[in-house]
């Protein structure tokens, strides 16, 4: 009989938010920011130099949250929003009492955050369970995250955006174009949106700057954001990606493994064909699918003792068909590396009204799931 399982999950979470307060109720009590929307696209040059700037009303970073509480900055920095039809646009003027001490490297993405950096938090739904996370340093090198509403971050979730930036004598400038298509929210003809704006400094200690005050005792850090107000004509759209691979393989030996100039001889040649896609019908619905994948590519595993261990290993995902929905699967009542190779899955995940909801099917060809009377 053949070793084959049809797994399928179906997860739907309610949306409640980490503070008592409803969002609707604690965000009539946000600072908030209006937004301008411009007509024209902005040059990322890192310098902040395009005249559109201009437009944008500047948002100064006012308070240290740590490791002081809410006590005055000890940089000035500066922040601008801007948006158009497809971008959201951030920039930052970052001033410096010192600019040979700013810290910056050329580094691969994500793993510049113990440089200086400047960073976006991004909540659409304003219910504080998870948001986007974008982050430059001064040489522009990227890092974004899933942010969950516990402050649980996720690196792995990696996005399609752009930035730039650049270090003068005042200190460091960044930019960032987001376009709205990697976000998804509801259809609301008028948007607010929940956001932090935050600067981090390095120096003798690790300095964090924020737009507003946060306080120690509440668990929600996205709650705790400000109100990016009056996104209008905004859409997520349709989106269709289709990624498809073939590989082939031929193995060969010498003849004479003892005679160095005996012939090779080699294997039939063997074809591998598969693919994935992934469709969006809505900002709040994404539908993926392979046949066949490919995961040899996969960064690989790091190591771990196994030796007398009470609990089985765990292996965090890093196949990207897993990764989109992954926040409603933190739970332990479900592993998708129990999905080991699967000849076909698909998913569905979005989110409607106060409910997420996440359905996978997987035919797995070599899973480690015990099934009785197999």
């Amino acid at each position: 009989m053949k070793k084959l399982l049809l797994t399928t999950a179906l997860l739907i979470t309610v949306a409640v938010t980490a503070k008592s307060a409803s969002p609707d109720k604690a965000n009539t009590l946000k600072p908030a920011l209006p937004v301008v929307k411009i007509n024209d696209q902005i040059n990322l040059s890192g310098k902040m130099d395009d005249p559109l700037w201009l437009q944008a009303m500047p948002v100064e970073l006012t308070y240290e949250v740590m490791p002081a509480e809410n006590t005055p900055a000890k940089q000035k920095t500066v922040a601008y929003v801007l948006y158009n039809h497809d971008y959201l646009y951030f920039g930052f003027r970052c001033y410096d009492s010192q600019p040979s001490a700013i810290r910056a490297n050329l580094s691969d993405r994500d793993k510049m955050f113990g440089d200086d950096f400047v960073v976006v938090s991004i909540d659409t739904y304003n219910n504080y369970q998870k948001g986007l996370e974008f982050a430059v340093n001064p040489f522009g090198i990227q890092g974004d995250l899933m942010m969950m509403g516990s402050g649980n971050e996720d690196s792995s979730y990696d996005m399609v955006w752009h930035s730039a930036a650049s270090v003068d004598d005042e200190g460091w400038t960044a930019e960032m174009a987001i376009p709205f298509s990697v976000f998804s929210f509801n259809s609301a003809a008028i948007q607010d949106w929940t956001i932090t704006l935050c600067r981090s400094l390095p120096r003798d200690s690790r300095y964090l700057l924020s737009w507003t005050m946060y306080d120690r005792n509440d668990p929600s850090w996205l709650g705790q954001g400000g109100l990016l107000k009056g996104l209008e004509g905004i859409k997520s759209g349709k989106s269709l990606s289709f990624l498809p691979y073939i590989m082939m393989e031929q193995k060969g030996e010498r003849s004479d493994v003892s005679d160095p100039e005996s012939p090779m001889e080699l294997s039939k040649l063997k074809a591998r064909v598969g693919g994935g896609i992934t469709y969006s019908p809505g900002p709040n619905t994404t539908i993926n699918a392979v046949i066949n994948p490919d995961f040899s590519q996969i960064e690989s595993d790091a190591g771990q003792i196994s030796v007398n261990s009470t609990f089985a290993l765990y292996y965090p995902e890093k196949r990207p068909f897993f990764m989109s929905g992954m926040d409603l699967l933190q739970t332990p009542m479900y592993y998708t590396r129990t999905i080991n190779n699967p000849l076909f899955a698909a998913k569905i995940n979005g989110k409607a009204g106060r409910f997420s909801y996440l359905a996978l099917a997987a035919d797995d060809r070599n899973t480690s799931v015990i099934v009785p009377g197999e």
